[in-house]
Parts: structure tokens; C-alpha cells; sequence
């Protein structure tokens, strides 16, 4: 029998076998990176990483940010809405324009409310307070800001909330000459005739005899936790 020395094929076939697992890693690992690349282009997953990376953003923060959004909101509806009483008395006279002291008529209000997605309310401070869609959170809040305003205790804004809902609670006050044509001292900045007029129309029960400064109303707006967190970006 003739023995051959099979050592030299062992070594070559053994080269073979790492240079296909060397070429196969190198292709697993390009396949890899192209679908890192992909996922990462979708809208979705970069979502997530950004939530993910927002985490780390404290509850100070997001109260913080709660409460400048709110002052933004509510400080822009104001203003429009003082434009249009004053254009709205001018066009139609005081009694008419009662009418427009709504949020809801104003397209400001609207827009703002779509463009952070918040949910913008505005409740008496006096008189009957209706639960209605109220949550009992919500209705406590109210209530405890119409205790503290019926006891001349000071009135300032509030963030509270829970997961995904964040509660912005403000005084509404008398920020201009314009409210004190309607709530202002009777004699004084409107006639008993004119009180009498827009008492047959409106709601004013008590809310009349303020000054400047004083509160007449709460907002209420319920802002988005995620849309909060975004606006910290």
C-alpha cells in the first residue's frame, strides 16, 4: 500500500471553508446595514427613537413647558379677543357685542387649538359651576380656584395631569377698559341703563364692581402630554 501525505489538501480545504465564512459575514453584515439604514428612514422608527431619547426629560421640564404653552394660549386669545369687542362695539354697540366675548367664536382660538392640539375652555368664577363634560379632576380644580377667589386668596396658574393629559388652569382678569364696560363698578365705568341692558341678555350675575386686575374667569385647557414633550425639543 502507498500512504500519500494528504496534508497539503486538509490545509486547502480548510482555506476554503474561511474564506466562504469570511465572504458570508461580510455579506450578513452589509445586509445588516442596509436594513438599519431602511429602518431608520421610517417616519415610524424615528418616532420612537425620539420618544425614547425624550425620556430622559425630567417632570420639572414638562411642567415648565406646560405652563409657558399655556400662558402663550391663552395671552394670544386674549389680546384677540379684546381686538374684537373693541371693533364689535365700535360696528354694533355694547349690547351687541356682549355676543362676541365667547373663545369659542374666535378663529384664533381655533387655530391655536389645532396647531397644539389643546382642548381651550374658559369657566365662570362666579355663579353656578355645571359639571357637564367636566372630569372630577377638572371640576375640583374650578372649584378650588372659585373657593380661593371667594376668599381674595391669590389666583395663579397651575399645571397638573396625569399620563397623557396635562390640565392648565388660569385666572381670567380684567386686563383692559374694554372688560370694564361690562364688569366694571356700575356708575362708574358703565351706566345702571347699560347694566340693566346687558343683565336682560347675559350672564353677568355678580360679576360686575371689578377693577383691573381683578379675575372673572378660569381657563381650563387640556394640552397632549407627547405634544408638551415635543415642544421641549
Amino acid at each position: 500500500m502507498v500512504m500519500t501525505d494528504i496534508s497539503p489538501y486538509t490545509n486547502m480545504i480548510a482555506d476554503l471553508l474561511r474564506r466562504k465564512l469570511y465572504f458570508g459575514l461580510v455579506i450578513m453584515l452589509i445586509t445588516a446595514c442596509g436594513e438599519t439604514r431602511q429602518r431608520v428612514a421610517d417616519p415610524g422608527l424615528k418616532e420612537e427613537i425620539r420618544n425614547r431619547e425624550l425620556r430622559h426629560i425630567s417632570p420639572g421640564q414638562i411642567t415648565q413647558a406646560a405652563m409657558a404653552s399655556g400662558g402663550q394660549v391663552t395671552g394670544t386669545i386674549q389680546a384677540a379677543l379684546i381686538r374684537k369687542l373693541n371693533e364689535a362695539i365700535a360696528r354694533e354697540g355694547l349690547l351687541e357685542a356682549g355676543k362676541y366675548c365667547q373663545p369659542s367664536r374666535l378663529p384664533a382660538a381655533d387655530s391655536l387649538s389645532k396647531a397644539r392640539n389643546v382642548n381651550i375652555n374658559r369657566y365662570r368664577l362666579k355663579g353656578e359651576l355645571t359639571r357637564g363634560s367636566l372630569s372630577d379632576k377638572e371640576y375640583q380644580l374650578l372649584d378650588a380656584y372659585r373657593y380661593s377667589a371667594g376668599r381674595n386668596l391669590p389666583l395663579d396658574p397651575n399645571v397638573q395631569g396625569d399620563k397623557d393629559i396635562l390640565l392648565y388652569n388660569a385666572p381670567v382678569t380684567v386686563s383692559d377698559q374694554v372688560c370694564l364696560k361690562c364688569h366694571g363698578k356700575i356708575g362708574q365705568d358703565l351706566s345702571e341703563k347699560d347694566y340693566l341692558a346687558l343683565s336682560s341678555r347675559y350672564r353677568l350675575d355678580s360679576l360686575v364692581n371689578l377693577e383691573n386686575g381683578q379675575a372673572l374667569a378660569i381657563w381650563l385647557l387640556r394640552f397632549n402630554r407627547r405634544e408638551i414633550i415635543k415642544t421641549i425639543r
